[in-house]
């Protein structure tokens, strides 16, 4: 590529699009939103004038947000519920795997959510305040012998089903699938 465009060595990544990259090309990395939560916490709590609890979960065991009936949210919450979930969705895109079900789940009500499924948001972004460098690491190193892999996988089932036959239906699956027989 050198030969074709210039290209600007600006040494060792350490911070792109709101993430961090922690560790060396050598060896592990370690790709984290720390910064990028930190900052859009602030945000939040700036905007909608709050100061958020945090929170051990990003939502509640067996919440059934689908079945919330309170009150739809105004105008201007409606448009903050909407910037929060796109917040929330480059959070996942960055690293931030955890929350990404609960995250996808608040979606849904995208285009018209209720004062609830904002209560539900903003316990997501208090989980986050709790655990902010939550990180995926990578570990760049060569893996095991393909060869190696193959055999641990391999698993014979004919030993331990020695009786199992293979069933094949040989009729028709849907009716005018295949000429019916003359009577």
């Amino acid at each position: 590529m050198q030969s074709i465009y210039k290209i600007k060595d600006s040494g060792v990544l350490t911070f792109y699009l709101g993430a961090n990259y922690i560790g060396s090309p050598e060896g592990t990395w370690y790709i984290t939103a720390k910064q990028y939560i930190k900052e859009a916490i602030l945000q939040v709590e700036k905007k909608l004038e709050l100061m958020l609890r945090e929170e051990k979960t990003p939502i509640k065991t067996d919440d059934h947000v689908e079945e919330d009936s309170t009150p739809l949210l105004n105008n201007i919450l409606h448009r903050e519920y909407q910037s929060l979930i796109g917040m929330l969705q480059w959070a996942v895109m960055l690293c931030r795997v955890d929350i990404c079900y609960t995250v996808s789940s608040m979606s849904r009500f995208y285009a018209v959510p209720r004062e609830g499924h904002l209560t539900r948001v903003l316990r997501i972004w208090g989980y986050l305040k709790k655990y902010p460098d939550r990180a995926i690491s990578i570990n760049n190193t060569s893996p095991e012998d393909e060869e190696e892999i193959t055999q641990k996988t391999i698993i014979d089932f004919a030993s331990q089903y020695s009786y199992a036959k293979e069933e094949v239906d040989s009729g028709p699956i849907f009716r005018g699938m295949r000429p019916e027989e003359p009577t």
